[in-house]
């Protein structure tokens, strides 16, 4: 594989915004959003691991390592179930522009339980990244947050603590048999837990939108693996570059899926979010 990180986070942000679009389409006609979840994890799992020949194999003995990584996938279950009921209700554009509250999420976890380097910088971009957030709401000189817009804010407390768990974790595993693991894993919480059952999942997969949940499971679990090997290489250089995304998925939304309503706004707010990206990942 390319040793690149330029070739990985250019792969990761073509992957992803292809992921939102695909998951969208996906989202229009299916019946059960717990089932679609579900459907999407396995077949990301099952690309993911596709690619561990790829990578060094190697196995934690540590038992604590095994205890983090379930309760990394107690998390992500709960993030892709909420993400997912966002992801339908909410326009793309929208939800990804929430989603970015996941980093000024992280850079405190990560002060608090990584060790990571406090820098008023960080803060200052973390409270951009909020605030930028807020003015998404602001409608007619009046602060609305819909049902939606909450659900979506605790799937990224949720995927944050996960992601914490991941800094931990991934390490020790062949990286295409941890996120196999990683999606595999929180899709049979979610059957188990009755989020899913069979029947609905064979209906998805047979009465919906079948090429946008497969090439969404594709872009998904190939983008995951590609976006970790880019940190692996050059941590902020990725992060910051792969950013971009927010205002991408922005453009695309409005193209591909008609999302033509605060335009403007929406351009403003991806604007500024960028920019407050660049001061929380950067190192100073």
């Amino acid at each position: 594989m390319f040793e690149s990180w330029i070739t990985y986070t250019v792969a990761f942000i073509f992957l992803q915004v292809a992921f939102l679009q695909l998951f969208k389409l996906a989202t229009r006609k299916s019946k059960d959003i717990g089932a679609l979840t579900v459907c999407v994890q396995v077949f990301a799992a099952l690309f993911a691991l596709t690619l561990s020949p790829f990578f060094d194999w190697t196995w934690p003995t540590d038992w604590l390592v095994w205890l983090l990584l379930g309760l990394a996938w107690i998390c992500y279950a709960g993030a892709d179930r909420l993400n997912a009921t966002a992801r339908k209700e909410l326009e793309i554009s929208v939800e990804n522009l929430i989603h970015q509250v996941w980093r000024p999420f992280f850079f405190f976890t990560g002060i608090v339980f990584l060790g990571r380097t406090f820098t008023w910088l960080r803060l200052l971009g973390g409270v951009i990244i909020v605030l930028a957030n807020m003015s998404l709401f602001f409608q007619k000189g009046k602060f609305r947050i819909g049902k939606y817009e909450i659900v979506k804010l605790i799937a990224m407390l949720c995927f944050t603590a996960a992601m914490t768990l991941d800094v931990h974790n991934s390490g020790y595993f062949n990286l295409g048999f941890y996120m196999f693991m990683s999606f595999f894993a929180p899709a049979v919480i979610l059957f188990v837990i009755g989020q899913a059952k069979p029947n609905k999942v064979w209906q998805e997969l047979k009465e919906g939108n079948t090429l946008a949940i497969i090439f969404c499971a594709l872009c998904n679990g190939v983008g995951a693996v590609a976006i970790l090997m880019a940190y692996q290489f050059e941590f902020f250089l990725a992060a910051s570059i792969s950013s971009v995304t927010v205002i991408l998925n922005v453009f695309f939304a409005y193209v591909f899926l008609k999302e033509r309503s605060n335009l403007a706004r929406k351009l403003i707010a991806a604007a500024v979010i960028l920019g407050g990206l660049v001061l929380v990942i950067w190192p100073i």
